[in-house]
């Protein structure tokens, strides 16, 4: 079963506003680090919490993104790729890692054998070009990168 096509789908409600779909991009933020610092985990939103306590210790909350189009947005999963031939192993699972300004920092994350791995492929996405995010199962993601 591919993730890019589970869980529920968070739209922004005007076109180009960036509002809500940057709140929920911020607040999964603050879930990952309080997942792995457990000494900010008082710290609640109405997402529920990531971490030992609540969800198998889980770090991470998926999001594949959507930028328009009917399809999920995509990116190379390696940023040693020097083309932007679209031929190169893709991914449309991201790790939100920051959001600054109205600016989305992605990582790429990869599919293996059922897990999530974390790639060397960050992508920065201004938050206008966002028309809907979806939320993916939380889960382990080992962040050694």
């Amino acid at each position: 079963m591919s993730r890019c096509s589970e869980f529920s789908t968070h739209k922004s409600p005007e076109p180009n506003s960036y509002d809500e779909i940057g709140t929920i991009l911020e607040k999964i933020v603050m879930l990952q680090k309080n997942a792995i610092n457990q000494e900010i985990s008082n710290e609640r939103c109405d997402f529920g919490s990531l971490g030992s306590k609540s969800n198998d210790e889980c770090n991470t909350r998926p999001v594949t993104i959507f930028t328009g189009d009917i399809a999920p947005w995509t990116c190379p999963i390696s940023r040693d790729i020097d083309s932007c031939d679209v031929s190169h192993e893709r991914t449309c699972i991201l790790r939100i890692e920051k959001v600054i300004n109205g600016v989305a920092t992605f990582r790429a994350l990869k599919e293996d054998t059922g897990k999530l791995l974390t790639t060397d492929s960050l992508i920065t996405i201004k938050l206008t070009s966002i028309s809907a995010i979806r939320c993916l199962k939380d889960t382990f993601v080992e962040l050694s990168i």
